[in-house]
């Protein structure tokens, strides 16, 4: 009796070492990603944000730029600063359907190399649960040693949760792969790209930038900051823009997922890019003018 239970006890530990080796972020993933700026930067109870996002979608136009949607770049701050502006994004993929929505943003939680990749089952709001596209996250995993999950990145991650509530309501059968940059570098982006190209081949993919502009500047000088850095991401340059942010001529904290989508744009033949709304915190009712943050929507297009 004694010698089964050793087998037993053998086999359990070769199952779990198995796992541990083909999946290594398998046995830290959790089923769901619970919110964490629910209640702070868009509304808790589930009525008053669906509304919410509604108003912001309806006083948002259509854009003009004809072509195969490719990308967005969209703000993440609270959404009483910035959810008028990220409408304007959001509006131009109503009653779209895709295989896999991929949002990349860069951690605010720390620095690590690489990307994280969220491997939940799902993304927790108001609204119910995101389901994660599991099949493009193994994948993702499986493609480069600098791509891994760490959950302490994403546990209270603002940048990627905020997107959820705008893909929920407009996104039929919304699945999501979750990506946080925690580095600068154009390996991690140019990396990142690559891959994620490789493994939706032959899907309809949406892919999403999340970033906010500059941080805190005076009103005009805030301005004229962020329009430069447009400008630099409208030439869809990636090493261009690269440079910008590293000689501190562009500013804005999601400058990873930046450019890993203007390496996906570079990849992917898509040149057409659109600036659909610039705003500022200090363009709204409680905002101070004195210290802003700078906000825009952008989409590009094959």
């Amino acid at each position: 009796m004694k010698y089964y239970k050793l087998i037993l006890v053998n086999f359990y530990k070769s199952l779990i070492f198995l796992c541990f080796i083909l999946s290594p972020s398998f046995i830290f993933s959790d089923p769901v990603r619970e919110p964490a700026v629910s209640g702070m930067f868009y509304p808790s109870e589930k009525e008053e944000l669906r509304r919410n996002v509604s108003n912001y979608l309806e006083f948002a136009d259509d854009s003009s730029l004809k072509g195969e949607l490719f990308g967005l770049i969209v703000p993440h701050a609270g959404y009483i600063y910035s959810g008028h502006v990220a409408a304007w994004s959001y509006k131009q993929i109503k009653n779209n359907t895709y295989d896999a929505v991929i949002i990349i943003g860069n951690s605010h939680r720390g620095m690590f190399k690489g990307a994280s990749i969220g491997k939940y089952g799902a993304y927790k709001t108001p609204l119910g649960n995101a389901k994660i596209n599991i099949d493009l996250v193994d994948k993702l995993l499986l493609k480069s040693e600098i791509f891994n999950f760490y959950p302490d990145a994403h546990r209270d991650e603002h940048s990627l949760e905020v997107q959820m509530p705008f893909l929920q309501l407009i996104v039929e059968d919304l699945k999501i792969v979750t990506v946080l940059l925690g580095d600068f570098s154009k390996k991690s982006a140019r990396t990142l790209a690559t891959s994620l190209l490789d493994i939706t081949k032959g899907k309809k993919v949406l892919f999403i930038a999340s970033t906010d502009l500059s941080h805190y500047l005076p009103y005009k000088e805030a301005v004229k900051k962020d329009l430069f850095t447009i400008d630099a991401i409208n030439k869809l340059d990636p090493v261009g823009f690269y440079n910008c942010v590293k000689n501190r001529e562009c500013e804005l904290c999601g400058r990873g997922a930046v450019l890993t989508m203007l390496f996906l744009a570079e990849k992917a033949g898509a040149k057409k890019i659109k600036l659909l709304k610039y705003a500022n915190s200090g363009d709204v009712p409680i905002g101070n003018k004195n210290r802003v943050v700078g906000y825009a929507a952008m989409i590009i297009v094959k």
